[in-house]
């Protein structure tokens, strides 16, 4: 709520999100997280689904009521404003309402069998991606100037990784419903948080922080790039799941057939 009501509009050159909304969004936002909290402490399962169930729908509205100031700002926007981070500054707020209905209809099928695990992956491995790479992006980038990815290979990389997160929440939703094995969920997981480390060029950046000559940024972000993009990732999962995988086929050589 902070980026978007305080930054993009100075970073873009345009006003699109007005006071009483930031209000009411706030309002509507608590009011949805306290909902969510009181059905925890109730410590009885039915008023904690039905808690939930206002709470995550006050969530939802929140995010949706973002959506028209979104689409403003982005048709808006002064000319060439985010060149240095491209698509990747702009349709996290676009898609915002869209989360918060999906999240939403997740909540309400929750009782189907793989819909649990389809919204852990639309959170954990969609939104919150695309949020940490518009960060990441928009620091190293825009403000310090360190320019770690091009900006004409922007797009590529973002919907690189939002097809591989696809991807996953597909297989998870699968996994849920016993459909796929556990090694192809782990690869699956493992493959958009590898695919975003490697494409932010950590070696250009360790090296753009720690010379001699070593540029002014933020070790914050700087850090959430080698720790929650490397060792969330799932690198290790990945590669020891792959190998299980492999190992596996070969042994009833499935893997050649």
């Amino acid at each position: 709520a902070g980026i978007a009501f305080d930054i993009l509009p100075l970073i873009h050159g345009v006003v699109t999100f007005e006071y009483t909304l930031l209000r009411l969004y706030l309002l509507i936002n608590v009011a949805g997280q306290a909902l969510i909290l009181g059905g925890l402490l109730t410590n009885d399962v039915q008023l904690m689904q039905d808690f939930s169930t206002a709470g995550i729908a006050l969530l939802s509205w929140s995010l949706v009521m973002l959506g028209n100031p979104g689409k403003s700002l982005h048709q808006n926007k002064q000319t060439d404003s985010d060149d240095v981070v491209g698509i990747a500054s702009i349709l996290p707020g676009l898609l915002v309402p869209a989360f918060g209905i999906a999240m939403l209809t997740v909540w309400v099928l929750r009782d189907i069998p793989g819909m649990v695990q389809l919204g852990f992956a639309i959170v954990l491995v969609i939104f919150l991606n695309m949020i940490n790479v518009a960060t990441i992006l928009s620091h190293f980038n825009r403000r310090v100037n360190i320019n770690i990815v091009k900006p004409n290979n922007i797009p590529f990389i973002f919907i690189t990784m939002l097809l591989l997160s696809i991807v996953h929440s597909i297989i998870a939703f699968l996994y849920g419903r016993g459909k796929v094995d556990v090694e192809i969920f782990s690869i699956s997981l493992g493959l958009p948080f590898l695919w975003v480390f490697l494409s932010l060029k950590p070696h250009k950046l360790l090296h753009n922080s720690f010379s001699k000559n070593g540029i002014p940024h933020s070790k914050l972000i700087l850090a959430s790039l080698v720790s929650y993009l490397l060792y969330r990732s799932g690198c290790y999962i990945c590669s020891i799941s792959l190998l299980h995988f492999a190992i596996r086929c070969m042994g009833d050589g499935t893997l050649f057939a």
